[in-house]
């Protein structure tokens, strides 16, 4: 896996490959010492996640009980299924509104960098 980062004396977009984090290279453009800065994970991305997973586990577990149950249990499970779709359309919002959040920082940044 890659990661993106820019210098900070000219702009110029940089790659490095994740297990360089830490090191330092040169700007391909100036070169400027730079350190491999480590991926940075938005709170969007990272609520998202976890909410996929508690989606997941929720479906599993209320189709376990609305299959294997009797009574209260298959009520218990249908509403444990629709709960997990629930989490899994929120899970989605938030990814969105994480990406968002990431273009509009990125825009903000390179409007910043046109005033130079």
């Amino acid at each position: 896996m890659t990661i993106e980062f820019s210098c900070p004396k000219c702009g110029e977009t940089m790659t490095a490959e994740r297990d360089s984090v830490g090191t330092s290279q040169p700007c391909e453009n100036c070169e400027t010492p730079l350190t491999v800065p480590a991926p940075h994970y938005s709170g969007a991305a990272i609520c998202s996640k976890l909410l996929y997973l508690l989606g997941g586990l929720s479906l599993i577990g209320g189709a376990f009980l609305l299959f294997a149950g009797d009574g209260t249990d298959r009520l218990l499970g249908l509403s444990s299924v629709f709960g997990s779709f629930f989490s899994f359309a929120f899970a989605a919002a938030l990814k969105c509104l994480g990406h968002i959040a990431e273009n509009t920082a990125y825009l903000q940044a390179e409007a910043l960098r046109a005033k130079k």
